[in-house]
């Protein structure tokens, strides 16, 4: 009796283990949208403390700051003609040549190792002198951004950056500014006169003015990333800055509780929209450059949210073309874009539904404005810092910083 007892007891375990390991397999098989939020994502509370909000935010995405070394330092942008080959040196003066310069007669002169390494460092010694004076250019505009606009550099605490979704800090000290600008000033004098100095010890066989014009020709194409870079960093300053004054400007009207957690929440979902924007512009952009694929290989690009996908679907049984799996991927991007779309469209509802309770209505509306001015600039940042990506990663030629400068002083 006892064991019979026992081994019923046996049985019932062993059909209730079984029971939960199917659970187990069909639950890790369902990939919902749902669980794409879950499994991309980390807890809100930890960005969002403190908030009384019926609406929560699905958690935070892993960040794709697809941060470049050039950010950071600008030189790697910079070529240097000294330690190319003298076969890769020569082709690339010949393909940067204009019409109106005999190509026969140039070929017959770099054929001379004499001339061709004179022409090698004559071409550094320029390329050199560019770069310092595209710096000097460049922290002069820092230098009159900030005795014009009072544009410097700011610092928020990284707490109220991140609960704010916005940098912690920007720009640069009038006295750091004023450093750079006399050390790329005698960076400038010194390579004039380095160039100066080349130029008297010219072999008389060359003609200097089309040796000089190509030269220029070429250093100008070579150059064109080094000038988008710099650019992008005056942009990304202007629109940096705005984002302070923005924020500061709102707090400054001295909102209620209930409209900050309403203008954290808008703000927060849309910084996290656009970073599933960026994914899929990228995305896309990959798959229109890879056409013929029939894999897909994304861990060099920083597409968090679509690598995940991608690999789930990898996994599901209904799924086996890489096309079918890249537009199914697109698709689930789509309606997380479009969560946070509609988390913002709940929050503005729910700040107009007060009001009628409001003691001050111009007042609201002031707050209301000053939260969607900062969402209008957010939007605008993130969609020229895509520009800058889908430019760095494909190499396109499609940047347009002074037509967003341009909009930026009529808005």
């Amino acid at each position: 009796m006892k064991n019979n007892f026992t081994q019923s007891q046996q049985n019932r375990k062993r059909q209730h283990k079984k029971k939960k390991n199917r659970q187990l397999r069909m639950k890790k098989k369902r990939v919902s949208i749902k669980n794409e939020f879950q499994l991309v994502t980390i807890d809100p509370s930890v960005h969002f403390q403190n908030l009384s909000t019926t609406q929560e935010l699905p958690k935070k995405t892993i960040s794709n700051p697809m941060d470049m070394a050039t950010s950071s330092n600008p030189t790697l942008l910079l070529p240097n003609y000294s330690k190319l080959s003298d076969s890769k040196f020569t082709q690339m003066l010949l393909t940067s040549m204009s019409n109106t310069i005999n190509q026969d007669a140039i070929i017959e002169l770099l054929n001379q190792k004499e001339i061709l390494l004179f022409i090698r460092e004559f071409t550094q010694l320029v390329n050199k002198f560019n770069y310092s004076k595209l710096q000097h250019e460049q922290w002069s505009y820092y230098y009159n951004l900030g005795m014009t606009e009072g544009i410097w550099n700011r610092r928020v605490s990284k707490k109220m950056a991140e609960a704010n979704s916005m940098c912690y800090t920007y720009g640069r000290s009038k006295n750091l500014i004023k450093q750079r600008l006399a050390k790329y000033k005698r960076q400038c004098d010194k390579n004039q006169e380095a160039i100066n100095q080349c130029m008297k010890q010219a072999p008389l066989i060359i003609d200097i003015q089309n040796i000089t014009t190509m030269i220029n020709d070429l250093i100008n194409k070579d150059q064109y990333e080094l000038r988008l870079e710099l650019e992008k960093r005056k942009t990304m300053l202007r629109l940096d800055a705005e984002e302070h004054k923005l924020a500061q400007h709102f707090y400054l009207l001295t909102p209620r509780q209930t409209e900050i957690n309403s203008a954290k929440v808008i703000w927060k979902a849309i910084n996290e929209q656009q970073n599933i924007i960026h994914e899929i512009a990228i995305f896309k952009k990959w798959l229109q450059v890879h056409t013929q694929a029939s894999s897909f290989s994304l861990q060099h690009i920083q597409l968090p949210n679509i690598y995940h996908m991608v690999t789930s679907l990898f996994f599901q049984a209904e799924t086996s073309s890489a096309d079918h799996i890249a537009q199914k991927t697109i698709a689930r991007a789509e309606e997380i874009e479009q969560y946070y779309t509609n988390l913002v469209i709940i929050e503005k509802n729910k700040l107009q539904s007060t009001r009628s309770q409001h003691k001050n209505v111009q007042q609201l509306d002031e707050i209301i404005n000053a939260i969607l001015q900062r969402q209008n600039n957010m939007q605008q940042r993130r969609s020229y810092e895509l520009q800058g990506k889908l430019i760095n990663i494909f190499k396109q030629n499609a940047f347009t910083p002074v037509d967003l400068e341009h909009t930026m002083q009529h808005d």
